[in-house]
């Protein structure tokens, strides 16, 4: 137990350090916290899962820029603004995601127990509420006659944004209101009305980002999953879960 919280506790400090939310996974973080020496074949792929773990929580690349400059001054020799650049470049470009069956992120998982990540937590729940879910209730239970066509666009949107990210139904999305309007065809002005319509029917919870030039922190998103009828007043319990860890509200 003593391992387990010496390790929380790395985790943590390297969150603080780097500015990052405690919904990063945990490997990752400590992975943050080595440097690697040349020849053993780790800097490359390291770097490159730190990019698109950093894409998955909402930094954007130019944040995500200055995090690995910084971890990269641990590497000898470095691997030098080119090279963190080019990775940066791949892993927003391509959007992968690394779960937990990858064996590198397995290497930094030993001592941590998996009830305390939040990402195993997460995945494990929502596997579960996936084998419930389609996304053609939506249309069963009658959402096309309820909502206007833009937050119809905006909330398949959302589901074309899963996909394109390889994550579950009902995955936490970090996302900007220009990519959700790309890809539903929304003008970038109605964007936000769509997703404030969208929380007011309970189809998802919505965080606004932040998009000031000197702070920019995509939105947070999530579907609720299963997806509700029109007049349930309710979440699905382990949905519920999900939702309060991230509001703190009951």
């Amino acid at each position: 137990m003593d391992e387990i919280i010496e390790t929380l506790e790395k985790v943590r400090a390297t969150n603080q350090r780097y500015v990052l939310p405690d919904f990063i996974k945990p490997c990752v973080a400590l992975m943050m916290e080595e440097g690697f020496e040349k020849g053993q074949g780790l800097r490359d792929k390291v770097a490159f899962t730190i990019a698109t773990e950093l894409r998955r929580i909402g930094k954007t690349s130019e944040v995500a820029e200055k995090i690995l400059f910084r971890w990269d001054e641990k590497n000898s020799p470095r691997l030098g603004f080119g090279v963190i650049r080019n990775k940066i470049k791949s892993a927003y470009r391509r959007e992968y995601t690394f779960g937990c069956n990858n064996e590198l992120l397995q290497s930094y998982c030993q001592n941590i127990d998996k009830q305390f990540c939040r990402y195993y937590r997460e995945f494990t729940q929502l596997n579960n509420l996936g084998r419930k879910t389609s996304n053609r209730d939506f249309y069963k239970y009658g959402w096309q006659q309820k909502l206007s066509l833009s937050e119809q666009a905006v909330y398949h949107s959302l589901i074309e944004l899963e996909k394109k990210r390889g994550v579950w139904a009902g995955s936490l999305l970090f996302a900007s209101h220009r990519e959700i309007a790309e890809i539903s065809g929304v003008s970038l002005n109605t964007i936000g009305k769509g997703l404030s319509g969208l929380t007011k029917y309970r189809l998802i919870t919505y965080k606004p980002g932040e998009p000031y030039r000197w702070r920019v922190v995509a939105s947070e998103i999530r579907r609720i999953i299963p997806i509700p009828e029109p007049n349930s007043k309710s979440i699905n319990s382990e949905t519920h879960k999900l939702v309060k860890s991230e509001t703190g509200k009951g």
